[in-house]
């Protein structure tokens, strides 16, 4: 079931395994237009896998959708209010021609491999990081001496550890 009118994109085709990296941009583009979706489109993102949905909206900012949204708590969050739902297909879009503005709007918002790779051996403390409460590495720059719990060095002098759930 889904939430009346909604419609529906295949999260699949916004990146490629094996290791799920982001498609090409022009991939992203045709998704994005085939479901009616341009620039100034207002997009409310839901699922039942919340972080999927979430990495939908991600890769539409980064091609420059201007207003896209998450609905706290996704498709268990509707469930739980007892809203209506629908069966069957879920909604067709006409196809957008164009989408406005050049993809991507905001190639900030993304970063490669190599990217990350140069930014880490930059003195000003270029780090990355993952949401709190998952098990995820955390990648921060080192500038202590020391090891705090749960952390080791790594190699240039980078800082590793595991985010323990709370």
């Amino acid at each position: 079931s889904h939430i009346p009118g909604a419609g529906y994109i295949d999260t699949n085709r916004l990146e490629g395994e094996p290791l799920w990296n982001k498609v090409s941009d022009e991939a992203l583009k045709a998704l994005l237009l085939e479901n009616g979706i341009r620039h100034d489109t207002t997009v409310i993102l839901y699922g039942r896998n919340t972080m999927a949905a979430a990495r939908a909206a991600h890769l539409m900012m980064y091609a420059g959708v201007e207003d896209v949204r998450l609905l706290d708590g996704g498709l268990e969050a509707w469930f739980v209010q007892h809203l209506r739902t629908e069966t069957g297909l879920a909604n067709k879009f006409t196809p957008a021609k164009e989408f406005g503005v050049a993809i991507p709007a905001h190639p900030e918002y993304y970063t490669t491999l190599d990217q990350a790779k140069a930014l880490l051996k930059q003195p000003d403390g270029a780090w990355s990081a993952c949401a709190p409460g998952t098990s995820s590495w955390a990648i921060p720059r080192a500038t202590a001496t020391s090891s705090p719990r749960g952390t080791f060095p790594g190699p240039d002098g980078v800082m590793a550890g595991w985010m323990p759930t709370a």
